[in-house]
């Protein structure tokens, strides 16, 4: 089990892996087909399944981070479009692995729609993660900030960065 060492140094993990979420959810390419869509795409996917993994609490290796360090495990996340439309399942066997369930799927995937409802999915679970308060919400307080003026530092960055 994590130590308050290793969860409250954890969290500026969590919120520069959040970060990478958001700058791909916001850059995916809308109605754009492969290969433009693919990278950035790719990159969100991980990031959301990384995020649905923390919120459900499933830790899978005993170092692996979850929403219950910080906010006990009264409080419960929904993922209705990544898990009841099981996406989930489809990526795990199309993104995370190579595996010849690729060649006996047909279910068709281009991601214009799902893909904003996974985000908006995640970017609720976050914002509803962080009002708890979590513990070490200081230290998310001054990780969130830190990012958000590193980013407010890139020309041209017209990014919605809004991490709270």
């Amino acid at each position: 089990m994590p130590t308050d060492y290793d969860i409250e140094h954890g969290v500026k993990d969590l919120v520069h892996d959040y970060t990478t979420l958001v700058l791909t959810g916001e850059g995916i390419p809308r109605g754009v087909p492969e290969p433009w869509n693919g990278p950035v795409e790719q990159s969100f996917l991980v990031s959301i399944r990384k995020f649905v993994d923390f919120f459900m609490n499933r830790r899978k290796f005993p170092d692996d981070m979850i929403a219950e360090d910080y906010v006990g495990g009264s409080v419960s996340f929904s993922f209705p479009t990544w898990k009841g439309e099981e996406w989930e399942k489809f990526h795990n066997t199309h993104l995370f692995h190579l595996s010849y369930g690729r060649v006996r799927n047909t279910r068709p995937w281009d991601g214009y729609r799902e893909n904003v409802l996974f985000f908006d999915e995640i970017q609720a679970a976050w914002r509803k993660f962080l009002v708890q308060p979590p513990r070490f919400n200081a230290e998310f307080d001054r990780c969130i900030k830190a990012r958000e003026e590193q980013f407010e530092k890139i020309p041209n960055l017209s990014l919605a960065l809004n991490f709270r």
